[in-house]
């Protein structure tokens, strides 16, 4: 269980990283650099809604390629 929780702290970390440091508007125009990508923002989950986290991991998974670009043209590296 505590592999999960680890999981899900390091989930809601990313969101709202993208979510507050990024403005408004930028996650769609790094949508538009990637072909085939489903156009969608980041939800961060709500404890009071029992779904939320599940869509959040989930939205988090389609972006997965759009996350990867921008990290490796603002030079950020993957963690280990």
């Amino acid at each position: 269980m505590s592999v999960f929780v680890a999981f899900v702290g390091t989930v809601r970390s990313a969101v709202g990283h993208f979510s507050h440091c990024l403005g408004k508007g930028t996650s769609e125009e790094l949508q538009e650099d990637i072909p085939n990508q489903p156009k969608c923002k980041l939800v961060q989950d709500v404890s009071t809604r029992w779904n939320s986290t599940y869509y959040m991991v989930e939205q988090l998974v389609e972006q997965e390629k759009t996350i990867v670009s921008y990290n490796h043209d603002n030079g950020i590296s993957q963690a280990q």
